[in-house]
């Protein structure tokens, strides 16, 4: 009797929940529809690179290590891991080199107060290096995931005690991925896999921008980017370029939905519309789960993470050197 009980119980939280789902079509915006569905081999959507591709040894650990973003000298790097000697399951790391022709040296662990016993990760360091953007989910948040920032006067001092980036981007839905154009006037972030996405996306992950008149001013409403770049899939993990023409970012759309891919779009100035998004052939994406990265100044080196073989742990940093610079 009381498995029946139960089972009831069970059934009817289940139609409630498909019922509070469908009932939801118009407000969630294509996560249902099969209008977003597109056949990649239909399309010219795959970018062919050429490089050598190699792991970043010096950095990578048996630990999960991934989202790379490099101070605007590329002489930092930022990184997050769940390596031994952190604070909490995943912490923000760096390692420096004497030049962009040097190899990386050992990562330390940024400290307090960025890292906490919380997770802390998905760094974005501006381009005067005084302003550090990172995800957690410490207390004091509107969700699971907030963006938070801190600052410093000069790269010498210490980073201040971190801030909510505030309700106007944070939500009680996930927010990640920070990244800042040039000018600073656009702020791109990304949600996450939740139970219910944030509305007004187009799938189970969205990319989202919020802009503001200058830098003294407050950050507007943030909006959808649109379906051009977004899919009915997961688009997360976002980085913008340097020069903010490039966006990359990690899904699941395409031929295979099992495994993550890296894709990105690109647009010809700050004040144009990004163009239809292209996926890195296997060069860069293989059978495994590739992550979005990093490209530097020049486009001559992409940085990213994978779960692929030859690693060191359960997802590893990756460099290529490409034959020729990025192009879209």
């Amino acid at each position: 009797m009381v498995n029946k009980t139960i089972a009831k119980i069970v059934l009817l939280c289940f139609c409630l929940f498909f019922y509070s789902c469908t009932s939801n079509k118009q407000e969630l915006k294509g996560i249902w529809s099969e209008e977003f569905e597109t056949n990649s081999k239909n399309r010219d959507d795959t970018k062919i690179i050429t490089g050598e591709a190699s792991n970043l040894s010096e950095l990578n650990l048996e630990s999960w290590d991934a989202r790379i973003c490099l101070a605007y000298d590329e002489l930092t790097l930022y990184f997050h891991s769940d390596r031994s000697g952190g604070k909490g399951n995943y912490d923000i790391w760096v390692s420096t080199r004497k030049s962009t022709t040097d190899e990386w040296e050992e990562p330390t662990n940024v400290g307090s107060p960025i890292n906490t016993q919380y997770e802390d990760f998905g760094v974005f360091i501006s381009q005067d290096n005084l302003v550090l953007y990172f995800c957690s989910d410490r207390p004091g948040g509107y969700g699971l995931y907030d963006i938070w920032y801190s600052t410093r006067k000069n790269v010498s001092e210490n980073w201040s005690e971190p801030i909510n980036l505030g309700s106007v981007i944070n939500s009680e839905y996930n927010e990640i991925g920070p990244s800042l154009s040039p000018n600073g006037l656009e702020f791109y972030f990304s949600d996450y896999r939740t139970f219910i996405p944030r509305p007004g996306g187009f799938g189970q992950a969205d990319i989202w921008v919020s802009t503001r008149e200058s830098i003294e001013s407050s950050w507007r409403e943030p909006k959808n980017i649109g379906s051009k770049v977004n899919s009915k899939w997961e688009d997360y993990g976002l980085t913008l370029s340097r020069d903010g023409l490039f966006l990359f970012f990690t899904s699941k759309r395409g031929d295979n939905q099992w495994n993550e891919d890296i894709w990105f779009s690109s647009r010809d100035s700050l004040l144009s519309e990004w163009k239809s998004p292209k996926r890195f052939n296997q060069t860069i994406n293989s059978d495994s789960n590739d992550k979005a990265g990093w490209i530097s100044k020049d486009r001559k080196v992409f940085y990213y993470s994978s779960d692929r073989n030859n690693g060191k742990g359960s997802i590893d940093l990756w460099r290529i050197v490409l034959d020729k610079p990025l192009e879209y």
